[in-house]
């Protein structure tokens, strides 16, 4: 290496090294999750002097603040397969366990029905907190049979790529539960035919998957959409048991029976509105 490339690399470094030092102090979600290029080469360029210490400590002060604000959260996946172009993280061995009762999260929070399942049917300001931190949320998992991994939106009209951060988050938090002694069975969400390449990437075949039908079968559009891409899943999956949450009419799954036990539970909603009736 000549000395003038060494010197370029030096003053390179010295820049990043002050960069950085600012956004210790300053800390943004975004720019901690830009600025770890720079903390690599940052790494790569006082190397050279073999001297590694000053930026050792560099790295571990970025990383104890990066776990804080983080959207990445890199921990959950740290022994993460991955699948597809998209990357999405592989889920083995998830659960064969039959569910007798569902209960949502955000009544979870609140309950002592810990012989219930915890699923994530509901809006996605109900359980998003369980992204933001995870930790704060695991021991009060761990107190129930089980959990199906989190359904976070994925509507028609998103971009493909927010429908593959909605798919990533939900197996990285379903990996992560599991390496933690949960059981877990995944949801599958999917909305248009662009979808298929992604939500059901990293999920067992002939294993046990649940999917949630609230709002999916009272406007034709969506109940098509819906049995369309139900339709693809058995293909691709071939789950030997389903759970319904919502409606599950037998006109359009009985064709379904003689190959995969789908278990239908009432959803939330439904029983909300059906003792309001009472």
């Amino acid at each position: 290496m000549t000395k003038s490339t060494y010197n370029a690399i030096e003053k390179e470094y010295h820049c990043k090294l002050l960069v950085a030092a600012y956004w210790y102090s300053n800390p943004c979600e975004c720019c901690h999750i830009a600025y770890i290029p720079f903390i690599i080469m940052a790494h790569s360029a006082r190397n050279f002097k073999n001297n590694r210490k000053e930026v050792s400590m560099m790295e571990k002060k970025y990383y104890q603040q990066h776990g804080k604000t983080d959207i990445f959260k890199s921990y959950l996946v740290k022994n993460a397969e991955y699948t597809g172009k998209f990357e999405i993280p592989c889920l083995h061995q998830t659960s064969r366990l039959i569910p007798k009762k569902l209960i949502t999260f955000s009544k979870a929070l609140k309950s002592t029905e810990y012989d219930a399942w915890i699923v994530f049917y509901e809006h996605d300001e109900a359980f998003i907190r369980i992204w933001r931190n995870p930790r704060k949320y695991l021991n009060i998992l761990k107190r129930f049979r089980g959990v199906m991994s989190p359904d976070f939106s994925m509507y028609r009209n998103m971009p493909l790529v927010m429908q593959a951060w909605s798919t990533y988050m939900s197996r990285a938090l379903a990996l992560w539960w599991q390496e933690n002694g949960i059981e877990v069975i995944p949801n599958v969400r999917f909305s248009t035919e662009d979808s298929y390449e992604i939500v059901f990437q990293g999920i067992e075949k002939h294993s046990t998957v649940s999917v949630g039908t609230h709002g999916c079968f009272k406007r034709k559009l969506d109940r098509e959409y819906f049995l369309m891409g139900f339709d693809k899943m058995m293909k691709t999956i071939e789950p030997k048991v389903v759970i319904i949450y919502g409606a599950a009419p037998q006109k359009y799954f009985r064709k379904y029976d003689d190959y995969c036990h789908i278990i239908q539970f009432p959803s939330q909603f439904s029983m909300t509105h059906s003792n309001a009736r009472r």
